[in-house]
């Protein structure tokens, strides 16, 4: 039997389901998304998870954001050798190749965040986009 995860603004069915692909790890996804707050809403800028190696981080926010239907990106850092490649991923992930053919050949912070700010009125999103 798998613990309930509950939260305000989620389909239930989708919860349950989250729920069983994470067991034991429940109640560390429900303090997640009381963190990443309903959908519609604002969530915190930045949430820093910490612990020791595999032990779930990974598995637990990957499956909630993936589950949940919630737009993401989801970055390695230990694959991504240069920001160029990780500015890549993220635009590509959510906007798709297009965007990311927009960055130029060494790509700065203020080229990522400009081609982002492009793009975010060409593909609307009605919820928080998570990286």
């Amino acid at each position: 039997m798998t613990a309930a995860l509950q939260h305000p603004g989620y389909d239930p069915e989708r919860l349950l389901h989250a729920a069983e692909e994470m067991p034991c790890r429940v109640g560390q996804a429900g303090t997640l998304l009381s963190l990443m707050g309903e959908p519609a809403q604002y969530s915190y800028p930045s949430v820093f998870l910490y612990g020791h190696r595999s032990t779930g981080k990974s598995h637990v926010v990957g499956t909630l954001l993936k589950e949940l239907e919630l737009p993401h990106a989801t970055v390695s850092c230990v694959e991504c050798v240069s920001a160029g490649l990780m500015f890549e991923r993220v635009l590509r992930s959510l906007f798709g190749p297009d965007a990311a053919s927009l960055l130029p050949r060494s790509p700065s912070l203020s080229d990522f965040v400009r081609i982002y700010r492009q793009q975010c009125p060409q593909s609307p999103a009605n919820q928080t986009r998570y990286i």
